[in-house]
């Protein structure tokens, strides 16, 4: 599964995940990246304040990713 397949898959969860998801749909810049490592580091970046949302989003895609 790709970054933007999981993303897809949780715009319409009421989650910290969810709120990732939908927050990155309304990112001009992250629709400009190239690569899952590239977007994952652009939404670190940008969720420094959230880290712990941030975690459970990279948690719960990477356990998805394989």
């Amino acid at each position: 599964m790709t970054l933007l397949q999981f993303i897809k898959s949780k715009l319409e969860e009421d989650s910290q995940v969810g709120d990732v998801a939908r927050d990155s749909q309304r990112d001009a810049d992250f629709k400009e990246l190239k690569t899952d490592d590239e977007r994952l580091e652009h939404l670190k970046r940008k969720l420094i304040n959230v880290r712990e949302a941030f975690k459970a989003f990279k948690s719960e895609f990477k356990s998805v990713k394989s």
